[in-house]
């Protein structure tokens, strides 16, 4: 089963951006630019029908574009950090966005999310990296 997830790819000008915070940094390991995205909706493994039933379901949302803004950057794991990320501002339509995803998600039979959402890309995955 595929383990799925939706997202957006970001502009260009935001890959570059991030792209440049790359340093040399203890139990560092930076993610690739080609692979810098916002998840809005973390799927898990699905069957290949429920992936297509929920690919039809996205499919039919239609929200306006807006502009995606860089807003700070911080890490998950608090104690013992195990991500560094890049926020994201807030914009109305990326909240709409956000929640026609979990309404296409339910409505072919997904749990509910058990996070709430959190504007964000992952820019390191840190592991034995001093949490100074």
């Amino acid at each position: 089963m595929p383990r799925l997830f939706t997202a957006i790819q970001l502009p260009e000008n935001v890959v570059d951006e991030l792209a440049a915070l790359h340093q040399p940094l203890p139990g560092t390991r930076w993610v690739n630019p080609d692979n810098y995205h916002i998840t809005l909706r973390f799927a898990g493994d699905i069957d290949g029908g429920t992936a297509r039933e929920f690919t039809h379901m996205l499919s039919e949302i239609d929200v306006d574009a807006f502009e995606i803004r860089l807003e700070g950057l911080g890490t998950f794991g608090r104690a013992d950090p195990h991500s560094i990320w890049a926020g994201v501002s807030a914009h109305p339509n990326l909240d709409a966005l956000v929640r026609a995803n979990e309404r296409a998600a339910r409505s072919v039979g997904l749990r509910p999310s058990p996070r709430s959402f959190k504007a964000h890309v992952t820019v390191a995955r840190l592991r034995n990296a001093p949490s100074e």
